[in-house]
């Protein structure tokens, strides 16, 4: 089925083409082109390549797979063309160390997009009906309002301290409830199947207080994860990308990208977060957070300079992974698969399960590669998923690796995401991918904790779904004429 109209696919297309232009011509302008530019600029044609085939022919009901491949060229293709120095540790590689992992990124991801268009695995996945749970309008708002209170202290048990305990999993999985609410509303916002006032009094009112407790940790995070939210969102409604929502989420995003590194320091405690007891203390985190993000406003320009390299190294993960490329297996043994060894026993729950091991792969990560001191066992360094693969196999674990990750990516897309799957599905499937776009972190972090909240979010579907009546249909009475 083609999209009614050829515009957005068409104006992406073009948006996406001038971009990779624009980042190739500011090496190209300065003198320093260099083959990597050449190589990261064809993954970036792959990595958009997806969004303007859907956008073209919208076979699926959300852009999941599409979102994140974009998502894969921010943190892999962007920063090398910026001229700016990466974080100091990798200070001494250049362009020409660059070289391998940047054809071990292109064919990644080429590896990644063939293996999701291609989908052996559905040689399995065609004997298994696909899940739909639909919603009818008038009961779908009184539900909303349910989920969004259920979520609402969902969130606060988990900004004080009760997510860390056996039911942590459940109280996290309650805490998602307030995004499928807010997302329901705006859907049916979308549709005008709700009033303005109605939709304004969730986004002004609800939305700000969520993201209040979110942040109040001291993590910008769930910014850009509701922001990909709702962007998924209404691209699986309208069929369109929405630039001007985009343009106010990083808006948005920035100041508290900016402002997190000084408010850490004034709250967090030596275990590497904060300490909040209440409503209370969590609220007034929050308007601690918001005062020091405001002044990213007034900062003066060489600060707010610095500030903007230091989020572009937050997000690159090309040198961290060149520097992985230079390190192993010549100084550093791979890990042969360790880090995947907690997939299965993560999909059981630990309320089932309460002394279930919970091994720190950002701590092995961090100590393995020395970007952390010896004595330092709180802090967690990402472990990016392309990135885990490498260190486990090598180039072998990267292209058979990222061929893997999109049947897996397939496989909750044909069960999840097919155009039939029903507008609850839809918004609870929001939830689980925005989740699932942390690429930045390990596989069995992200990925096998999601099993169960499928399994959950069916279960309440099943008692929320509209049941669909089976029209009798009557015998047609051919009129004769005499």
């Amino acid at each position: 089925m083609y999209a009614k109209s050829p515009i957005p696919g068409t104006l992406f297309f073009c948006v996406a083409m001038s971009f990779i232009g624009i980042l190739n011509y500011i090496p190209a302008s300065e003198g320093s082109y260099h083959p990597v530019h050449f190589i990261l600029g064809m993954a970036q044609i792959v990595c958009f390549t997806p969004m303007t085939l859907y956008l073209f022919k919208p076979s699926e009901r959300l852009p999941f797979f599409q979102l994140i491949c974009i998502v894969y060229s921010v943190h892999y293709t962007w920063f090398p063309f910026y001229g700016a120095r990466p974080y100091i540790l990798f200070d001494h590689l250049d362009l020409d160390d660059l070289f391998k992992p940047a054809i071990l990124i292109f064919l990644g991801m080429l590896s990644m997009v063939v293996g999701y268009y291609w989908r052996p695995i559905n040689l399995i996945l065609r004997f298994i009906p696909p899940m739909q749970l639909e919603w009818e309008p008038k009961s779908a708002k009184k539900i909303c309002i349910v989920f969004m209170g259920i979520g609402f202290f969902g969130i606060l048990g988990m900004k004080t301290g009760l997510g860390s305990g056996s039911a942590g999993q459940i109280i996290n999985f309650l805490s998602n409830f307030s995004v499928v609410g807010i997302l329901a509303f705006y859907i049916l916002r979308i549709r005008r199947q709700i009033t303005l006032t109605s939709a304004l009094m969730v986004w002004l009112l609800y939305v700000p207080a969520y993201m209040g407790l979110a942040i109040s940790g001291g993590n910008s995070g769930p910014i850009g994860t509701f922001s990909l939210a709702v962007i998924m969102t209404y691209i699986g409604e309208r069929k369109k990308i929405p630039w001007v929502v985009i343009v106010l989420c990083v808006m948005a995003l920035f100041p508290f990208m900016y402002a997190k590194f000084e408010y850490r320091d004034q709250v967090w405690t030596d275990t590497g977060h904060v300490e909040q007891e209440g409503l209370g203390d969590a609220a007034e985190n929050t308007a601690k957070f918001g005062k020091i993000a405001a002044n990213s406003f007034t900062a003066d320009p060489k600060v707010v300079k610095f500030a903007l390299h230091a989020i572009a190294i937050r997000f690159d993960i090309s040198f961290i992974f060149a520097y992985i490329v230079d390190q192993a297996p010549r100084r550093v043994d791979y890990l042969y698969g360790e880090s995947y060894s907690d997939i299965i026993y993560k999909l059981i729950p630990r309320l089932l399960w309460p002394d279930k091991p919970n091994p720190s792969y950002g701590q092995l990560f961090g100590h393995m590669f020395q970007f952390l001191a010896p004595d330092d066992t709180n802090t967690s360094i990402n472990f990016p998923q392309l990135v885990e693969m490498y260190v486990n196999f090598g180039i072998p674990g990267v292209l058979l690796g990222m061929f893997i990750l999109s049947q897996v990516y397939w496989t909750l897309c044909y069960f999840m995401n097919t155009r039939q799957v029903g507008d609850w599905f839809a918004v609870f499937s929001v939830s689980i991918f925005a989740g699932l776009i942390r690429v930045e972190s390990n596989f069995s972090l992200v990925v096998a904790g999601i099993f169960y909240h499928v399994v959950l979010y069916y279960v309440v579907g099943f008692f929320i779904r509209t049941q669909t009546k089976r029209q009798t249909r009557r015998p047609r009475i051919r009129a004769i004429n005499y």
